[in-house]
């Protein structure tokens, strides 16, 4: 009989702890979401801090990305960056460009990819794609925004600008393309690099 209670209080005890722990686990929650709001009103805030900065010329080496709550402009941005934005990829491709002439290396994310060219150590971003709601163009458009938006911040008379009920893409050899799901950004895509 005594062993019978102690096993009936052992499952109880468990059974407190469990309750214990889901309550725990939803502060938990509570507290990364409160977090990510404040990360996505940080960024706003600096978006909107260099929004009087961004001319209406279009420069596709001026669009700057918002990672993290840093700006970071194409000229200068690095594979070490990433790396220290990012942390270690998924997976990393390094081959060698047409004639062997520069490295080629591209750095897989679960939410983004860059592509990187190495001429004399110096690194030269190529393309990259963005499919995470917590990066945020210069002109303040990430994935989430709709399609009025985009338009609204990108459709200045910039070159090769269509509008199609999935994309919304310009340029050429240089540009911008946001592909939408029902009028919403799904996915980012810059290239600085035409082959």
């Amino acid at each position: 009989m005594l062993l019978l209670t102690g096993c009936n209080a052992n499952v109880e005890q468990l059974r407190q702890t469990n309750k214990e722990l889901i309550k725990e686990v939803a502060v938990l929650k509570n507290q990364l979401q409160e977090s990510e709001i404040k990360l996505n009103n940080v960024l706003k805030a600096k978006e909107l801090e260099t929004k009087d900065e961004v001319t209406s010329d279009f420069n596709i080496f001026n669009e700057g990305q918002f990672i993290k709550g840093d700006l970071y402009i194409p000229n200068t941005l690095s594979l070490k960056d990433i790396r220290d934005t990012f942390g270690e990829p998924i997976e990393i491709k390094e081959s060698l460009g047409s004639h062997g002439s520069y490295k080629e290396s591209i750095l897989t994310y679960k939410n983004a990819s860059f592509t990187f060219e190495s001429i004399e150590d110096v690194d030269h971003i190529k393309w990259y794609t963005i499919k995470e709601p917590n990066i945020f163009t210069i002109r303040g458009v990430s994935v989430g925004s709709t399609a009025s938006e985009v338009i609204q911040a990108y459709d200045k008379g910039f070159y090769n600008f269509h509008v199609s009920d999935d994309m919304i893409f310009f340029g050429e050899k240089t540009g911008m393309s946001f592909k939408f799901n029902k009028g919403i950004v799904i996915e980012i895509k810059v290239w600085f690099m035409y082959e």
